[in-house]
């Protein structure tokens, strides 16, 4: 094995496309423009597809209605249908479908209880990009698809 083999080897490769090299879809959800658009570039460089970029829990479901993601990716606090409500109605029409919850919020209690509402895990914002990272690995690994960025 010559040296440029070697570096090929040990470059990450994105870990949001299937074996077939179909990239997995994503739907990103938070009011935040800066939010959803910091939350996009992550995605989009680990080789997912963002298919929709969402402001509130209504345009969301209308959106995985169409689009039939692989993933969501949900903020907490979002006016109108907020990311709870959100998660709890994603729960209803698509059963085991991967939701990460974004919160602003530390407190250990409400962690817990967007896991027991069905959230797949949770991210503090402001997040640390190699955290959000291992989550979207862990979440990958759990749809028994290949993480080739490991």
């Amino acid at each position: 094995m010559n040296r440029q083999d070697v570096l090929e080897k040990k470059a990450k490769k994105p870990f949001g496309i299937r074996s077939n090299g179909v990239p997995l879809k994503v739907v990103v959800v938070d009011d935040v423009f800066i939010d959803r658009r910091i939350m996009t570039q992550v995605l989009r460089s680990a080789g997912f597809d963002v298919c929709a970029e969402c402001s509130n829990g209504e345009e969301a479901l209308i959106h995985l209605q169409n689009e039939k993601p692989d993933l969501v990716i949900l903020d907490y606090l979002m006016p109108g249908m907020n990311g709870f409500v959100t998660l709890q109605e994603i729960r209803k029409r698509y059963g085991d479908l991967p939701v990460i919850m974004q919160t602003s919020e530390t407190e250990k209690e409400l962690a817990l209880k967007l896991i027991r509402e069905g959230a797949s895990d949770y991210i503090v914002k402001p997040f640390d990009r190699a955290v959000v990272m291992a989550k979207l690995r862990r979440i990958v690994r759990g749809m028994g698809l290949d993480a080739p960025g490991e």
